[in-house]
């Protein structure tokens, strides 16, 4: 290093965002997007057409959350359906990391 140098450290954590679930008989695929409170969770949805308010879907056992709401930008409002204390233990189980489609 040189003096003038900058060093930047980034210590930001990357969660398990992706869940693969099923609504019925309809695989459903979600990434976690924002953190609404609790365990309430603004998410991308594919397929997002097939859900409608107050579906449930199934990540696994004891973990499941119910569609809220869908959003004119196409996210969807999800509550998941555990104990918050629960919610990060049940993601690392079920959830995948959220690589770009161009990595595979």
């Amino acid at each position: 290093l040189r003096e003038g140098d900058l060093l930047v450290f980034n210590n930001t954590k990357v969660i398990p965002a992706r869940l693969r679930g099923r609504r019925g008989e309809v695989a459903i695929s979600i990434n976690l997007h924002k953190h609404l409170g609790g365990t309430t969770w603004q998410v991308f949805a594919k397929p997002a057409k097939r859900l409608l308010s107050y579906d449930t879907i199934t990540f696994g056992k004891n973990f499941s959350a119910q569609v809220l709401k869908k959003q004119e930008d196409g996210s969807v409002d999800i509550h998941f359906l555990c104990a918050e204390s629960e919610f990060y233990p049940l993601l690392e189980h079920y959830g995948e990391m959220p690589l770009p489609p161009y990595i595979k």
